[in-house]
């Protein structure tokens, strides 16, 4: 099953109040141990200005961060980072908190098929920092924006599915 991060909790305690009539305390304690939540973060800023003017021309380049953080209660496996829109996107091989982990990215997700091998957990707490660039185009510069989204999946320890989506948007062209 895939869960949408940001409608889980009150899905399951819609849930939980209904089928099962679970009180506030039995359901407190169900979320701790049920939720199973990633959160992708991805902020862009201008990383090379070739004329020094601060503003988006063709052939500067946009810097993109992202951040994938386990906000949920269980260990994540099998973190996958997805952007079909830059072509160097790189992540870390260690967690924020030191752990070792693979993501795997763009079209090694197509070609390892999802849940395939160890990874590399990504333990309730820490984070996992990926990495990218694009360089403006004439049609970038004339649309005056440019945005990019990506979007993070991991499997919790009780094989659940979890996915955040993040969007970037860089507008600063004159």
């Amino acid at each position: 099953a895939v869960i949408n991060a940001e409608r889980a909790p009150s899905r399951i305690a819609d849930l939980c109040a209904t089928h099962v009539g679970l009180d506030s305390v039995e359901l407190a304690e169900l979320l701790h141990e049920l939720t199973i939540t990633d959160r992708l973060r991805k902020v862009v800023e201008l990383g090379v200005d070739l004329n020094g003017n601060n503003y988006g021309d063709v052939g500067d380049v946009l810097n993109y961060a992202f951040t994938i953080s386990n906000i949920g209660s269980q260990l994540l496996t099998s973190t996958y980072l997805l952007d079909p829109q830059v072509t160097d996107l790189v992540c870390d091989t260690m967690t924020l908190g030191g752990q070792p982990i693979q993501v795997l990215i763009n079209d090694q997700i197509f070609l390892s098929g999802f849940g395939s091998g160890s990874l590399g957990d990504l333990p309730v707490g820490d984070a996992v920092m990926c990495f990218a660039t694009h360089t403006l185009t004439a049609s970038d510069v004339a649309r005056g924006r440019v945005d990019n989204t990506a979007t993070a999946t991991a499997q919790g320890s009780s094989d659940e599915v979890v996915s955040s989506t993040s969007t970037a948007t860089y507008g600063a062209f004159q």
